[in-house]
């Protein structure tokens, strides 16, 4: 399991909140994360006048991790668990949830992990041998999405369990949907 900051945990704390909250949109469901002000998005910043670090929750962390799981259907527009997000919130099903959206995502954004294996195997296959980054590969796939979108799927792909890697961002396989 990732640790407690990461886009993984982040995500789960998104879902258990959106479970309890009554909302009517996305934006008032990270007004109230924002609320609950939930450890994970906690953030450090410098201040140049007292020159000390100040730390605050993270507004703009709480959007980008509401809005990544809306966009992978986790979350619906009115800021309630679709029903993948309602699966997703059991804890024993979150990994395998989490994996079948994001390869799902991808599919429909025209990234197939079949190429991205053979992209791999075939720089491994190379002498000497080369670790695929999620750079190399996200250079392979023509730009079909953002290149910060793209290594957040594969980490997060890696995170539940749909991917073997080396060391982060180095890919070593894909694992099909089980």
């Amino acid at each position: 399991m990732a640790n407690d900051l990461s886009l993984y945990r982040k995500m789960q704390v998104v879902l258990e909140i959106a479970k309890s909250q009554k909302v009517n949109s996305l934006d008032e469901l990270i007004l109230e994360i924002k609320g609950l002000q939930p450890d994970n998005f906690l953030t450090r910043s410098y201040d140049e006048k007292t020159d000390s670090y100040l730390t605050g929750i993270s507004y703009k962390s709480i959007r980008k991790t509401v809005y990544l799981c809306q966009q992978l259907s986790l979350l619906n527009h009115s800021g309630k668990r679709t029903d993948e997000g309602v699966e997703a919130s059991r804890k024993t099903q979150f990994d395998r949830i989490v994996a079948r959206q994001v390869r799902s995502f991808l599919k429909t954004a025209g990234i197939s992990l079949r190429d991205l294996n053979k992209t791999i195997m075939k720089s491994l296959r190379t002498d000497p041998p080369i670790l695929s980054t999620s750079k190399t590969l996200w250079l392979g796939t023509d730009g079909q999405v953002s290149y910060s979108t793209f290594s957040k799927m594969l980490t997060l792909l890696t995170q539940c369990g749909g991917a073997e890697s080396s060391q982060k961002k180095v890919f070593i396989q894909f694992k099909s949907d089980a």
